[in-house]
């Protein structure tokens, strides 16, 4: 494979969230039979958590290389470096980041999370000349993972400890209240599971990712609701990232800013990735899911239960800024509410429980 081919699927897993699950189920099934009917993942049994509580479970494998979004420059930063280690990223799908959200419900015990872009639209339509568009765009290919489905690569990365794992005691009335979030995602006459978007909202019925539908879902239940605003930011979309309208490749709702006037030619990744993007008219302001802020305040839950030396405690992005530090702050606002905090499967999983007694 060329190297530019490998550099557009680099630039496109960065912003990803996992593989491809299995979705096929028989007829007449109970709605949350594919996500509950079959055994959890052998990464949440290992937590070994009280059959006689009830708790959500958030699992996050961070990206290999951070998305950086405090500045145009620092996100076309991120991008090139993600190009320095085209192999590991194009081998290892575990590197690319995924979210995850779980639960035990009294005798339910079910796990699900969202994933899309199947077949590398993103990364054509990157190739044929779109520039940004792709990685704002809506992909009518998504999935929910279902229990049985669940990727073997991303349990063994969590029991190896490499993912971020956070398990939250609720009460049961919480606990139903997802899986009826769960059931209305699923049985929606717009069916928006089917569309895979960062700006898809999941709230809305209009889709999601992986990280906006583990938000969904936890926050169903209240487990980090009122902080997840503050795992969004606002950026700008300027001219010059954006290139020529091509044919529209089948199953995708191309992004498209308001009033823009699109370019005759196409952009190529060189001159993409290559030309500053901080200069320019400012064509589109958004609100996007930022993953470092999720990530940074996931951490944070872990203050004074974690060791120091653990890789966790060093990953977030260094001088990380106002949103990160937001998110920071009120994550270690909410794990005061819990008198109890521990690790579980330390030597493995290290998941922080947070438990009400």
């Amino acid at each position: 494979m060329r190297l530019w081919r490998l550099a557009a699927l680099a630039l496109v897993a960065l912003v990803s969230c996992g593989e491809v699950p299995d979705v096929s189920r028989a007829a007449g099934d109970d709605v949350l039979a594919p996500y509950e009917a079959a055994a959890w993942p052998r990464y949440l049994t290992d937590l070994a958590l009280p059959r006689d509580r009830d708790y959500v479970i958030l699992s996050y494998l961070p990206p290999a290389v951070p998305l950086d979004l405090r500045t145009p420059e620092t996100m076309r930063a991120t991008l090139r470096a993600g190009l320095s280690d085209l192999a590991a990223l194009a081998e290892a799908k575990t590197k690319i980041g995924h979210t995850i959200v779980a639960w035990q419900c009294g005798a339910h015990q079910g796990v699900t999370s969202m994933t899309g872009e199947t077949r590398l639209q993103a990364t054509r339509m990157m190739l044929s000349g779109w520039g940004i568009v792709p990685l704002l765009s809506t992909f009518q290919d998504g999935h929910l993972y279902t229990e049985a489905g669940f990727s073997p690569r991303h349990d063994l990365a969590f029991r190896q400890g490499k993912g971020v794992v956070t398990a939250v005691e609720v009460d049961r009335a919480s606990c139903t209240r997802l899986r009826r979030a769960l059931e209305d995602f699923v049985t929606h006459p717009a069916q928006p599971a089917r569309n895979f978007g960062l700006l898809a909202d999941p709230r809305r019925f209009e889709g999601g990712g992986c990280l906006t539908f583990a938000w969904y879902l936890s926050g169903a239940a209240g487990v980090i609701g009122d902080m997840q605003h503050l795992f969004r930011r606002d950026i700008e979309v300027r001219a010059v990232q954006i290139g020529a309208w091509r044919p529209v490749p089948p199953g995708v709702v191309p992004w498209r800013p308001d009033g823009h006037v699109w370019r005759d030619t196409p952009l190529s990744l060189r001159a993409f990735l290559g030309t500053r993007w901080d200069r320019g008219p400012v064509v589109a302001r958004l609100s996007v899911p930022d993953g470092e802020a999720f990530l940074g305040a996931m951490i944070a839950l872990r203050d004074g239960v974690q060791e120091t030396q653990d890789w966790r405690a060093g990953r977030v992005v260094p001088g990380h800024g106002a949103v990160v530090e937001r998110a920071e702050v009120a994550a270690r606002r909410y794990a005061n509410r819990f008198p109890v905090r521990r690790l579980a499967d330390p030597d493995g999983v290290a998941a922080l429980v947070l438990e009400t007694h």
